[in-house]
């Protein structure tokens, strides 16, 4: 198995890298903290496939104390908490997904789709659970839309008609610099 050998200052560490891991992740298994915008999912480019398939995390566990992996973002004293992954790119946004519509409890077919950076489906019959993952990012966050944009300040996430003047949010309120790929669903359905 190939492994990344990591050097923070004098700090250097060796950790295997299963197929399909992300490099953050890789480098989550060594215990030193690398700033990560898009919190480990590969969409920043701050991390890179190091192999193929499978996709596979580092780890699949719950994170009882992840305030270290979020760069500081949050206040110091909050606890932040990541509940288990179910697999690959099937994280904890699907598991909410699943808890939310009541999955474990359905008695018939339901579906759930959630586009995000990453595309998650998640089917039951009622017996069974099903869940696929891909990457959506570049479908969502404006690739190839002439007037498109990531998701960053100033990228118009929400449109909407108010009376016959198109009105439409930005991200922090910032002066707009293109359509979000939320910002451009949004349009489509105002204009239907």
């Amino acid at each position: 198995m190939p492994t990344v050998t990591t050097i923070y200052g004098e700090d250097v560490k060796t950790v295997e890298a299963a197929a399909g891991r992300l490099l953050g992740h890789a480098v989550a298994a060594t215990g030193l903290s690398l700033e990560q915008p898009c919190a480990g999912r590969g969409s920043c480019g701050k991390c890179k496939v190091l192999a193929v398939l499978p996709f596979q995390p580092h780890s699949r566990e719950s994170i009882r104390d992840a305030s270290s992996f979020m760069g500081g973002i949050f206040s110091e004293g909050v606890r932040v908490m990541l509940p288990p992954l179910i697999g690959g790119f099937v994280g904890s946004d699907a598991l909410a997904c699943l808890a939310d519509f009541g999955f474990g409890k359905a008695s018939g077919p339901m579906a759930v789709i959630d586009l995000g950076t990453n595309g998650e489906v998640m089917v039951t019959d009622g017996q069974r659970i099903l869940t696929a993952s891909t990457a959506a990012g570049p479908a969502f966050e404006g690739v190839n839309i002439s007037c498109g944009t990531r998701t960053v300040d100033g990228a118009i996430v929400d449109v909407r008609f108010k009376g016959s003047e198109l009105t439409f949010e930005t991200i922090a309120d910032e002066a707009p610099i293109g359509l979000s790929g939320s910002g451009l669903l949004s349009l489509i359905y105002e204009l239907r």
